[in-house]
């Protein structure tokens, strides 16, 4: 299987999980009881040690810069699921690929938006086309 095939795949299973998730099954409350330590028991506790601060010069502040945008039109579509498509991509641009394949959960498409980094799994009925699920790669 070539790799589109294979996100496609993954794309349609996400999407049936995702749909799937609406049940109504209820998970029973597990209680656990948290042991008493005896009269003759002596415990020892040890304070974590503190974190290091790290200064950064300029320069590896902006070797950090690419990394850090990636990972913020990331977060960006993350706040997009079960939003148009449309606006998300007007907030981080096109992807740098996309396919559309036949949806067995209803009459429309399931979409796979490949960006650096991470997929976009959308919903296409008409004219609307909604996000879905999103994937980090």
């Amino acid at each position: 299987m070539d790799h589109n095939r294979i996100k496609t795949v993954l794309g349609a299973v996400l999407l049936i999980l995702a749909f799937s998730a609406c049940g109504n099954n209820k998970v029973p409350e597990v209680q656990e009881s948290t042991p008493q330590p005896s009269a003759n028991v002596i415990t020892n506790t040890v304070a974590p040690e503190p974190e290091e601060t790290v200064i950064l010069t300029e320069e590896e502040k902006m070797d950090e810069v690419p990394e850090k945008m990636e990972n913020e039109a990331y977060l960006i579509a993350l706040e997009y699921i079960d939003l148009p498509i449309d606006d998300l991509r007007r907030k981080i641009g096109d992807p740098i690929s996309e396919e559309y394949v036949g949806s067995c959960l209803g009459n429309g498409y399931d979409g796979v938006l490949t960006y650096d980094g991470f997929t976009v799994y959308t919903y296409k009925e008409g004219n609307a086309e909604t996000v879905r699920v999103v994937a980090e790669d």
